[in-house]
């Protein structure tokens, strides 16, 4: 308990989200809509090898954010847990949460155990829908799974994201094609396998997810920006999915998939995005 206090130590946070907030979709979205001014979030760390939004991310858009371990709060019961957050915020007077909010010992506890555990306010955000489909983060990664582009950014409200490493690659694009920066990302839901206009850090793109069919068919994610300077190889690179062109094809020749490639980037340049 001793280290679940120091995280507020002096704090004086009058309310407090709670959830796993991965993606900060629509639904979590609205669910922050309800906080005060002086609010702070916890964030619940599943420690998931996959993610929408890293706990990094999560940490730099939410407001006051704190990182709780699942495994040092799992074991207790509902009631304890909710008395460590009244020792913790002794100012604290609304816990807002997501109707599935479940916690405590093997998961017993949902949202309405909260209203008996609290004496203060809590607020309950009902199941958020987008053309009828609850909003779940589990939605979205199958979306995007989908080549589902459109939809999945929809839901989040924003552009799909995912942030890598510069690694060095067959050097084929500059030689033969097209320049790409060739990119290493770990955790993140990767998009389904084909070609996508996107914006990589910031400037607009064409990129290829997916084993290189037609040359040495290793696993590559790969994008040529249409215009614009180079971005240095040490940079962290953001790529923003905008929407999907096409997918992943075999071609018979380096001159057959150059012309598909500049097809691509004539496509990209013509679309509003």
């Amino acid at each position: 308990m001793q280290n679940f206090l120091s995280m507020f130590a002096g704090k004086d946070y009058t309310s407090l989200a709670i959830g796993k907030f991965d993606g900060i979709h629509l639904g979590h979205q609205v669910l922050l809509s309800k906080l005060s001014d002086n609010a702070a979030t916890i964030i619940i760390d599943t420690q998931s090898t996959t993610f929408l939004t890293s706990i990094s991310d999560r940490m730099h858009a939410l407001p006051n954010p704190y990182v709780l371990s699942l495994e040092t709060i799992q074991h207790l019961e509902g009631r304890d847990f909710i008395t460590m957050l009244t020792q913790s915020l002794p100012m604290l007077n609304r816990i807002v949460v997501g109707y599935d909010f479940r916690f405590g010992y093997g998961r017993k506890y949902g949202a309405y155990d909260i209203q008996k555990m609290f004496e203060k306010e809590v607020v309950i955000v009902p199941k958020v829908c987008y053309e009828g489909n609850p909003l779940h983060s589990s939605v979205i990664r199958d979306l995007l799974q989908c080549g589902q582009i459109a939809e999945a950014n929809a839901m989040l409200n924003r552009r799909y994201r995912i942030i890598g490493s510069v690694v060095v690659g067959q050097g084929l694009g500059r030689k033969e094609l097209f320049p790409t920066i060739n990119v290493e990302v770990f955790g993140y839901v990767v998009p389904a396998d084909g070609v996508y206009v996107t914006y990589v850090n910031g400037q607009k793109a064409v990129s290829f997810l997916g084993h290189r069919l037609s040359t040495d068919g290793v696993y590559a994610i790969e994008s040529h920006i249409i215009q614009g300077e180079a971005l240095p190889l040490e940079s962290s690179i953001t790529i923003e999915f905008c929407q999907r062109i096409r997918a992943n094809k075999h071609f018979a020749s380096l001159k057959d998939l150059k012309a598909q490639i500049q097809h691509d980037i004539d496509y990209a340049c013509s679309c509003d995005v």
